[in-house]
């Protein structure tokens, strides 16, 4: 139970100051966690504009609150009824604290008092250099008519907002206490920094005023003010006659307020304070004491509070606050130096941290009652120096700089920081010539000569010296905050923050220790050109000229391919090699396959909105299919080839899908035709499965009649597909996207990653992953590229197909890198021949990271110019997805002359979110947000690592028929990824881990524990499963825990192992359990749930003991064996791969049922035998091999090198000429090979 949510349910809140910076977050937050609240009465008084006119509290409220971007996720949350949800909460109560009685109606005052649960005040003049008058009323009397009205109210608590810094001008460490009560034997009535009675304060104040006054109607004053005004007019050309009445007036009122501002600095420094604000905030904190009462207060005084680390939205400000004057100055090159000490602490403090602690402090107080003082400040718990925020800042603009008028970037340099004294000369040195200049041009304009230049460069002069000595203001009234050293005590607010349980606070969280400076300063800045300077879109949804062009152009999936069929008529787009034969299909007979699909489709009477499953391998055909699909509006769902049968009926009936376009080798594999099930032959232009006979649809009105409904225009915002992340056994989780969304990544990942028709795209990820749909395949038919489908997922047959069609960009896993990786150093560079070449190899890697370190050249590509052969010379980038790119592997390839641009998606987010740069690669991280993309870290800790959060174009729709999975990842307007992550000053991503339960395989699989757990309980020797992920590698291998419902013992072992291989036979490789462990009772957390951590942590334990045993067993059996060493050496590399015991792997266990081999170990294993033991195989003997004995059969009848001969291949265009070049032999057809040899044609 949230107990900040349960007390404010039902309650009444007065708040005063609700339209400053503090007053509308504070609104926001209570409206957005707290939406049982009653009523939120604003205290609020008119306002004069400029003109006259004055602005009703009501009009004030609608312009000032209703209209601010602080209610952004409001407006997400309520839509329409937006505004009637704020009229329901808010109600503005006309009156002004500067006021006695507060200014409200007596009627309506006696009502609050009567109704008001509680009251905070946070109006203020919270600018340093206030007039003396103002700040008296507002800051030191306005608490107290605060108290006085609490303590008339029925049942109110009272929150007040003060600062930190009504300690005054100290270097002291500060508790959290009432300052500044002198004692009875003070020397005079004004001791420094304390007071012996506020009243002595008060009168003094009172005093000085109305001198001012006093002096403001003085003759001097008004023979001052009306010379000033002749001058002036008659600068301007005018005559020198006295001016009239109301203009001395309003002239007499300027300086009456200047020298009220003099006056007000001067007294409170003489008092021993920096400023009148923070001498005016310490003397009403004694006002309101004296007050109060016994009314339960508490007093919250916060540091200098700046934007927004995360709430309402991450870098939300409203006005410039302190320090954002001078960031703004750094960042146009106008600020050169600060009279600042470096190693002084600036004390910040994120505005939504200080609203957590008002909220917190408000069912503390009514449970503890009395006098609660909590300063909210990070220089004692977390401190930063003025010497780190500089460097972060600096950082910052040099990564993302401002522009000039002309669009030229502006370079920052690194400030310097004089002391006061030299601060001071070097203004001095640089007014005087600009006023020197200006009254030159001035007599040049009263002689009139040269008039009109000199009127023009005399205004270019005074706004340059208007300028300097705007920024000379700033930094002398900052000054004693930048040389400050006092450190604000926080005990009483980290005890306030312990007293919240762990859900309350995630949702108040004012933890300052777990603050990190870069990131909350890259938040900040973003925050203050977004918000305040609005200079950039950085955070918006708006692209650029270029790509709104292109989405206007291309507004739907169908448009793209119609798009590029007009373009490229004749070019090649799909290729694919059949039996030695290479098949290749145009632009144009792309587009008539997909319009000839398109009838048909319709001719069996699907519609647009049906659902239909596409599920098929890697082909031409499947594009086909999609595009006709697309053409009439159906909402694809796309599946793995390798996707369990039971698994397809399942998603189809899930999802209501009319028919399943089905390969020919996946149809295979259906036991037999459900009732009512529509199978189309994918591979025949989708015709039924059964020919003429098959049943259509639609049994009564097959031919419907054109126009009919369903047959309406496509729309972007039309759903496009459904992908499903999980299965539909527990929470089904089915992401829908429109054309809108795909093509809103595609146009975002190219401007990073630019593509053009020259390209030769090899794909080897299955199409139904929305990385290769968006990029490896939208994105090249896009700009006119053709696209390879790989025939096997070997290395060999990999660099062979670069080389033959001359691909220039190919999308992978880390797994299948690292794979080719091997396979290049060992094959091409020799690098498993001796160790000589092994050496020389890593030298001359070394040498050339050190030439691309030190001389910024990558001689990659000259050096390993034989790789760059071997992969046909043409490769522009590779790029990888699906899980993290290690930096071995990265560093690898880069050392080779190739780089690999990671990059970071999910599904729903269709799916690209971060990506490299071409040319701006850094190693380890997944690359910068795509134009549209606005990323944030949620929750982050000390070390600037949070959960990743984001919200962009390309977002899905939601869940299907799932709105409670869609809620719980689609929080307030933004997505929550489940990943954990850190961004650096430039804006580049690093993910850290995942904070949801999925597991990530080598090929970039997200396997969710929750499916395979239902999937396995089926078996009735399974009384309770857990799965986890257990890192190994690049990659993470699927081990369960497994409380047996019989006894325990090696012959439960062996009966739970057989029954769940069985099962795994017709499920997916990555739905195998790689390692089954037996336990005795799941370990259970403090919520009576399953402790994942805890089995994940015995698992690796019990991992560690059993490797440490199994070295010494595998010696002992290999001594006892006494076999070849070839079989010796390969069961060990197979116990390697499948993490069964070398005693355990027998000649009749199954290469992929029982050892639970995937299509990328399976690949490990055969280039294992090729580079290792010098045997190889083609691919008929490849995919004749299913268990270990068929392995070594094959082993033992070879020697050394002793490979079987490959036929040469035979290619044929589809227009019968014969190619230049000769081809590669592929396998047999898709539909006659073994299940081991499917997993090596891309589709695991």
């Amino acid at each position: 139970m949230d107990r900040i949510a349960s007390f404010l349910d039902g309650k009444t809140l007065l708040v005063t100051g609700a339209t400053g910076f503090l007053g509308q977050p504070l609104i926001e937050k209570i409206l957005w966690t707290c939406p049982g609240v009653a009523r939120i009465q604003v205290l609020i008084r008119p306002k004069r504009q400029f003109g006259g006119k004055v602005q009703s509290p009501r009009e004030r409220l609608e312009r000032e609150l209703f209209e601010s971007s602080v209610f952004d996720r409001l407006r997400y949350r309520h839509g329409e009824e937006f505004e009637d949800f704020l009229d329901g909460k808010l109600s503005v109560v006309a009156g002004d604290i500067s006021h006695e009685g507060l200014g409200i109606e007596p009627a309506l005052r006696q009502a609050l008092q009567e109704t008001v649960d509680v009251i905070v005040n946070s109006a203020a003049v919270v600018s340093f250099d206030a007039p003396l008058d103002q700040a008296l009323e507002l800051n030191a009397l306005g608490p107290g008519r605060i108290a006085a009205f609490a303590r008339e109210c029925d049942k109110a608590l009272l929150i007040h907002v003060s600062t930190a810094y009504v300690c005054g001008a100290t270097d002291q460490s500060v508790p959290e206490t009432i300052h500044h009560r002198a004692d009875s034997d003070a020397a005079g009535p004004f001791p420094p920094r304390q007071f012996t009675d506020p009243e002595n304060d008060i009168a003094s104040i009172r005093r000085l005023i109305e001198e001012v006054h006093a002096e403001g109607r003085s003759p001097d004053v008004r023979r001052e003010l009306v010379q000033a005004l002749v001058q002036r007019r008659h600068g301007r050309g005018g005559g020198r006659r006295e001016p009239r009445r109301e203009m001395i007036e309003n002239l007499r009122g300027r300086w009456v307020h200047n020298r009220l501002v003099e006056v007000g600095m001067s007294w409170a420094r003489e008092r021993g304070w920096n400023d009148t604000y923070t001498y005016t905030k310490a003397l009403g904190e004694q006002v309101l004491v004296r007050e109060r009462g016994d009314v339960p207060t508490a007093i919250v005084r916060p540091a200098i509070i700046e934007s927004s680390l995360s709430e309402p939205s991450p870098g939300w400000l409203d006005g410039l606050r302190m320090a954002d004057p001078l960031i703004a100055a750094i960042g146009k090159g106008r600020l050169r130096s600060l009279p600042l000490d470096p190693d002084v602490v600036l004390d910040l403090v994120p505005a939504d941290m200080v609203v957590n602690v008002l909220l917190a402090a408000i069912p503390k107080l009514a449970e503890d009652g009395g006098l609660a003082v909590y300063q909210v400040a990070t220089g004692s718990r977390n401190p930063v120096t003025m010497a780190r925020l500089h460097e972060l800042i600096i950082r910052y603009f040099t990564a993302n700089p401002m522009l000039d008028k002309n669009g030229e970037p502006i370079r920052v340099k690194p400030l310097r920081f004089p002391g006061p004294a030299r601060f001071r000369l070097q203004h001095r040195l640089k007014a005087a010539p600009l006023a020197a200049a200006e009254n030159g041009l001035q007599k040049l304009i009263d002689w009139g000569t040269f008039d009109v230049r000199a009127q023009r460069l005399k205004r270019r002069v005074a706004a340059t010296s208007a300028a300097l000595e705007k920024l000379h203001y700033y930094g002398e009234l900052y000054e004693p905050y930048l040389n400050l050293d006092c450190r604000f005590e926080v005990d009483h607010t980290m005890r306030l923050h312990e007293w919240l349980t762990d859900e309350e606070r995630r949702r108040w969280d004012f933890d300052v220790t777990r603050l990190n400076w870069r990131h909350y300063m890259h938040v900040h800045i973003a925050g203050v050109k977004k918000h305040i300077l609005k200079v950039e879109r950085a955070g918006t949804f708006e692209l650029d000229d270029e790509v709104a062009a292109r989405r206007a152009a291309v507004s739907t999936i169908g448009d793209l391919l119609d798009h590029s069929a007009a373009r490229f008529p004749d070019r090649a787009a799909l290729q694919i090699q059949r039996d030695g034969v290479w098949e290749r299909t145009t632009y144009a007979e792309l587009a008539e396959a997909a319009r000839e699909i398109a009838a048909r489709l319709r001719a069996l009477g699907l519609r647009k909105g049906d659902r239909v499953v596409l599920w098929s391998e890697n082909q031409p055909e499947w594009g086909m299919a999609y595009f006709a699909a697309s053409r009439l509006g159906l909402v694809v769902v796309p599946l793995d080839a390798q996707t369990w049968h039971r698994e397809v009926r399942s998603i189809a009936r899930f999802t209501g899908a009319r028919s399943v376009l089905a390969s020919r080798a996946c149809a295979a594999r259906l036991p037999r035709a459900g009732e009512g099930e529509v199978l189309l032959d994918v591979n025949d232009r989708c015709r039924p499965f059964g020919g003429d006979d098959a049943p259509h649809l639609l049994a009564a009105d097959a031919d419907v009649p054109e126009g009919a409904a369903g047959d309406g225009e496509v729309h972007a915002d039309d759903p496009a597909s459904i992908i499903f992340t999980t299965g539909t056994a527990v929470d089904p989780r089915g992401a829908i996207h429109t054309h809108r969304s795909f093509l809103s990544n595609l146009f975002g990942v190219s401007r990073y990653l630019s593509v053009s028709e020259s390209d030769r795209f090899l794909s080897v990820l299955p199409l139904y992953h929305a990385l290769e749909f968006t990029c490896g395949f939208l994105a090249p038919i896009y700009c006119g590229g053709t696209v390879t489908y790989a025939r096997s997922l070997k290395p060999r047959a990999i660099l062979e197909t670069m080389r033959e069609t001359g691909t220039t960009i190919m999308l992978g896993v880390p797994t299948l890198y690292a794979l080719i990786r091997d396979d290049l150093e060992r094959r091409v560079l020799g690098a498993s021949r001796s160790p000589l070449r092994s050496n020389l190899m890593a030298t001359t890697k070394q040498i050339s990271r050190s030439w691309e370190r030190r001389l910024g050249r990558n001689i990659g590509r000259q050096i390993f110019s034989r790789v760059h052969q071997e992969l046909g010379g043409r490769i522009r980038f590779f790029v990888s997805g699906g899980s993290a790119l290690g930096a071995d592997l990265y560093d690898d390839f880069r050392a080779l002359g190739l780089t690999i641009y990671e990059g970071y998606g999910l599904t729903e987010t269709a799916p690209v979110l971060t990506v490299n740069p071409l040319y701006q690669s850094r190693r380890g991280s997944c690359g910068k947000p795509l134009p549209g993309v606005e990323l944030r870290l949620y929750h982050t800790n000390r070390q600037g690592v949070g959960e990743i959060i984001v919200q962009s174009p390309s977002l899905m729709k939601g869940y299907y028929r799932n709105p409670d999975a869609t809620a719980r990842v689609m929080i307030d307007g933004w997505f929550h990824t489940g990943d954990l992550g850190w961004v650096d000053a430039d804006g580049y991503l690093y993910i850290t881990g995942r904070s949801k339960d999925v597991i990530v395989t080598g090929a970039g699989k997200n396997v969710y524990p929750m499916d395979l757990e239902a999937i396995y309980r089926e078996i009735p020797e399974v009384r309770e499963i857990v799965v986890v992920g257990i890192p190994d590698g690049l990659t993470e291998e699927i081990h369960a825990a497994i409380v047996p419902s019989g006894a325990q013992g090696e012959e439960a072992r062996s009966t739970i192992q057989r029954a769940t291989q069985a099962l795994a036979r017709d499920l997916p490789s990555y739905h195998r359990l790689q390692q089954v462990h037996l336990w005795e009772e799941m370990p259970l957390g403090p919520d009576g749930a399953v402790d994942r951590k805890a089995v994940r942590r015995e698992i690796r334990e019990r991992l560690r003991r059993r490797e440490d045993v199994r070295r010494a067993e595998t010696r002992l059996v290999i001594a006892a064996d006494r076999k070849p060493g070839n079989e010796s050496a390969v069961r060990e590399k197979l116990e390697r791969l499948s993490g069964v015991p070398f005693a355990d792997i027998t000649e009749d266990s199954h290469l992929y049922d029982d050892l639970g081999l995937d299509s990328l170990k399976a690949i490990e294993l055969l280039l294992f035998l090729e580079h290792e033991l010098a045997i190889s195989f083609d691919d008929e003997t490849a995919a004749s091999l299913e268990t270990v004995g068929d392995l070594l059969t094959e082993v033992r009848g070879r020697g050394r090198g002793d490979a079987r001969p490959q036929r040469a291949p035979v290619e044929r265009a589809s227009n019968g000429r014969r190619p230049r070049a000769p081809g590669i032999r592929s396998a047999l057809p898709y539909a006659q090979r073994k299940p081991l040899d499917r997993m090596l044609l891309g589709t695991a």
